[in-house]
């Protein structure tokens, strides 16, 4: 029996075993007080061009279906679950010697996948199955993963973590997040806090020289004596009638500054969040490469915001219990306040808080990432890019959309937005969510990304099915992205004119210009067709 992985949440037999790759795991469980019995997983491929190995093997391909085997001796463990790459594929279940073996397919989830069987916290054992791409190489994908689609995120202002579906029609989603953009964008709002800019102070110096502030009126009473001769004027002579030795009752106002404004909390929010972020990614990147320079630094910035939170107008502020931050008392007082530096920080807490994602040490084990949709938003931020297009909403991933001008016209593009027109996207449901729909002035096109491809070549009933959704959403020219070699010629439908072009895309790690170039070309030969 063949499940596929959004099935496994149902499955709840066990599974069987024998040695393979695999990790052993022996601890001590203080709940039982003695040792925890040892269990192994490994894995035999039963299909793709790794199944004529009859042992037990580490490695396999997209696409291929394997025999997941535990083997496992000792008492029955209630409350087990199986994790594979974070996310949980079957349990709760109970764990026991013999148990069946699990039939699963790797589909395209490309790179590592590490498995675990856990007793609710506890790890009984892991494993890793490195899977290994058909459709490109595997230094494709990592450089599309760590270091062309970082580069990209940044050229669109975008921002550091983005919700991608797994399926068109699935209401599953997983995060996709590269530790190295999220750092280059942490440090960006760090130091234009902390650091000086074009020979000015820095933000926060200019905001604490001329710290804001709500005065409150505090009434003062005191009694007193005057001694010596008072010389009364008539009328209060006649109105006091009293000796020259007289006590007074002296009535004062004093003025209280209160640090606590908005814009103030707003300021220690930010030095203390900032804080908190530069230690948990440096910790992550010391896991991953500990001697880059790049942790020096983050955590310097932390020390240098915690600093500014022990200054002595901020460190009252900073005892204050966590409080919601109003954004129209921010804007209220900043309307009220002559200092300008307020005006940056009102900028800067709303791209931080907009353009970045706090991420929890485990954000990158937020699920398996399908190959086929990291392909995907890799194509839509090279066009975008292409096109000098930059982010224009804060739910990349979901809806996003691009902005800009080009051979000067305004020019949209949307992201996995729905659509409904005609009767095919009216009837379907969840309903239509074309990959890209480009808008140019009164232009519009519609390019889709398979990455399913056979023969790295377009099918035929692609071909087809985009002259369907061609037709439904009346655009003429539209493009399918595939990761192949073989350029065709656009095809032509002779009854509606419809135009539809086949465009190769595979990533140029040594210099992407060309690539970039040859996009560039594509996109404006179907701009003018249109």
């Amino acid at each position: 029996m063949i499940i596929h992985p959004s099935l496994l949440f149902y499955w709840t037999s066990g599974l069987l075993v024998k040695p393979l790759h695999h990790f052993n795991i022996s601890r001590y469980n203080y709940l039982m007080s003695a040792p925890m019995p040892i269990a192994h997983i490994s894995f035999r491929p039963i299909s793709g061009p790794f199944s004529a190995a009859a042992q037990t093997v580490s490695t396999v391909s997209e696409y291929s279906d394997i025999e997941v085997v535990i083997s496992y001796a000792g008492p029955p463990l209630t409350l087990v679950y199986l994790y594979v790459g974070g996310a949980l594929v079957a349990g709760p279940f109970e764990l026991r010697a013999n148990m069946p073996s699990l039939i699963w397919n790797v589909d395209d989830y490309v790179g590592v996948l590490r498995w675990e069987l856990r007793q609710q916290a506890t790890t009984i054992a892991a494993a890793e199955l490195e899977v290994q791409p058909r459709k490109l190489s595997s230094a494709d994908v990592v450089f599309i993963k760590e270091q062309r689609i970082p580069t990209l995120l940044a050229q669109l202002a975008a921002r550091n973590a983005i919700r991608l579906r797994y399926d068109d029609d699935s209401n599953r989603f997983y995060h996709f997040y590269s530790l190295d953009y999220s750092v280059e964008r942490l440090l960006h709002f760090s130091v234009h806090l902390l650091d000086p800019a074009t020979g000015a102070a820095s933000l926060s110096e200019r905001i604490y020289n001329r710290l804001a502030y709500r005065s409150e009126a505090e009434q003062l009473h005191a009694i007193g004596n005057i001694r010596g001769a008072v010389r009364w004027a008539a009328t209060a002579t006649r109105w006091a009638n009293r000796p020259a030795d007289v006590g007074l009752a002296h009535e004062c106002r004093r003025e209280i500054k209160d640090y606590a404004t908005a814009l103030n909390l707003m300021l220690v929010a930010l030095h203390r969040s900032l804080a908190q972020q530069l230690r948990t990614l440096a910790h992550q990147l010391a896991q991953r490469d500990p001697g880059t320079p790049l942790i020096a630094t983050m955590q310097t910035n932390a020390h240098r915001h915690d600093a500014w939170l022990q200054r002595r107008l901020l460190t009252p502020l900073a005892a204050l219990p966590p409080r919601a931050i109003s954004l129209q008392d921010a804007a209220r007082e900043l309307s009220a306040t002559s200092n300008p530096a307020y005006r940056d920080l009102l900028r800067l807490w709303h791209d931080f808080h907009t353009r970045y994602v706090s991420l929890d040490p485990a954000a990158h084990l937020s699920g398996l990432q399908p190959m086929h949709k990291i392909y995907e938003l890799w194509c839509v931020c090279e066009v975008a890019a292409a096109l000098g297009l930059r982010e224009a909403t804060s739910d990349f991933g979901r809806g996003a959309i691009f902005t800009g001008a080009y051979l000067g016209q305004p020019t949209t593009l949307y992201y996995d937005q729905p659509v409904k027109s005609g009767w095919l996207s009216r009837h379907r449901s969840p309903g239509m969510r074309p990959d890209i729909v480009l808008q140019l002035g009164g232009k519009r096109l519609l390019l889709d990304v398979k990455y399913r491809v056979k023969n790295e070549d377009a099918l035929t009933e692609d071909l087809y099915k985009m002259l369907g959704y061609m037709n439904d959403l009346r655009i003429n020219v539209g493009s399918i992205i595939y990761p192949g070699d073989v350029e065709r010629e656009p095809y032509r439908d002779e009854s509606s004119g419809q135009l539809v072009y086949s465009l190769p895309l595979r990533p140029q790690r040594r210099d992407p210009q060309p690539m970039n170039a040859a996009l560039r070309g594509w996109l404006n030969e179907m701009i003018a067709a249109a």
